[in-house]
């Protein structure tokens, strides 16, 4: 999947449900970013016209597999026409076939040219590029979610509830602001109102050296993981009894309450000092940053105390799981019963599993040779982090 930085897109997950609103909102916003916009519309020649009797014609009138078209007009109710009247530099329509539409979304970003913010509004188009935020609009009741949707809704970043406002543009988009949305250096995102929680106190005695400081293209480990995770958070951990190994990162280290307890006290006392409800633990030496994942795991504490990944032969991995925050105090009691093992503390508590599926690998880097293994795995080394 190509990743294209400084893209966001907008789907939705039934029609008519706001996501040009959400989409003319934004670009007015940023418009300062010289935004490009791009709305796909795909087309499936062997199911019905989604317009029901009465079509528009998009469908009838695309001659070849696809159509680049680029909007002049900014008076008019056409979805194109909206966001170039709120602001964007240029607009375009792709029509396309839906086989096609990996060969029209590169024709349209080379059209674009590279380095240019895009808002896009599509779903179709999430399963073929990694944009850098993806945000589904739809309704929480009377709605029969889109094909295209449901291919694509573990991807998304954040789930928008809306229902229709007044006036023209007027959808309300609930508890949900435009503040959420960030874009800097020209890359955007929208923090998870969560904390990430970095295990970095083991010993690394099987490696032999420090594994959260180990070299990765010139840099720490755990800087690129603090990197990565700050785009998605709302703050970022380091649990660690030697902070001064950290001080060259912006980051928070939490030291633990007690010394020599294992990760349980270290995940209890960061856990203690997080500043949100919603807390994602990860151990240093198991640096796959995994958007899809973590959006599944968080979401799951909505009726859970814990989620927790479980792979295809049943083991459990409480190193790169979600807690709340109100399960520390249920960890330093199991400590204090003298049960220092993670699973002890979760007696009692709302447990949900998540299962990996088979693209989805968690390696634990324990020795040199996982090390070079993971360095030199079939995935780019980027794509892990």
């Amino acid at each position: 999947m190509r990743k294209i930085p400084g893209m966001l897109i907008i789907g939705s997950t039934c029609r008519n449900v706001g996501k040009t609103d959400l989409a003319v909102r934004v670009i007015r916003r940023f418009q300062h970013e010289n935004i490009v916009a791009v709305k796909v519309t795909p087309i499936f020649p062997d199911r019905p016209c989604p317009s029901g009797e009465g079509s528009c014609g998009v469908c009838a009138s695309l001659t070849g597999p696809y159509e680049i078209e680029r909007e002049t007009i900014t008076e008019g109710d056409k979805d194109t026409q909206r966001m170039l009247a709120a602001g964007a530099e240029r607009a375009f329509w792709v029509r396309v076939k839906k086989q096609d539409l990996k060969e029209a979304l590169d024709k349209v970003l080379q059209t674009i040219g590279p380095g240019r913010i895009v808002v896009m509004e599509s779903c179709s188009a999430r399963e073929i590029v990694e944009p850098d935020l993806f945000i589904l609009v739809g309704k929480a009741e009377d709605c029969t979610w889109k094909s295209s949707a449901m291919a694509v809704r573990k991807y998304a970043d954040r789930f928008i509830e809306a229902k229709p406002g007044q006036g023209a543009g007027g959808t309300d988009f609930g508890r949900f602001t435009l503040d959420e949305i960030e874009l800097s250096a020209g890359r955007w995102s929208m923090p998870q109102r969560a904390s990430a929680i970095i295990l970095a106190g083991g010993k690394s005695s099987r490696m032999g050296r420090d594994k959260s400081l180990m070299d990765v293209g010139g840099r720490p480990l755990i800087s690129l993981m603090v990197e990565r995770l700050r785009t998605w958070f709302d703050e970022v951990i380091i649990s660690s009894n030697a902070p001064y190994k950290y001080s060259f990162l912006d980051t928070r280290v939490v030291v633990d309450r007690q010394e020599g307890q294992g990760p349980l006290m270290g995940m209890a006392s960061a856990l203690e000092e997080s500043k949100t409800e919603h807390n994602l633990v990860l151990a240093c030496d198991i640096p796959t940053v995994d958007r899809a994942l973590i959006r599944r795991l968080l979401l799951g504490l909505k009726e859970a105390d814990v989620v927790i990944p479980v792979d295809g032969s049943g083991r459990l991995e409480p190193l790169y799981a979600a807690y709340r925050k109100a399960v520390a105090g249920k960890m330093f009691q199991t400590l204090m019963a003298g049960r220092r093992r993670i699973i002890h503390a979760f007696d009692g508590l709302r447990v949900q599993k998540v299962e990996l599926d088979r693209y989805e690998r968690l390696p634990n880097l324990n020795t040199p040779k996982d090390w070079h293994d993971w360095k030199v795995g079939e995935n780019a080394l980027h794509d892990r982090l």
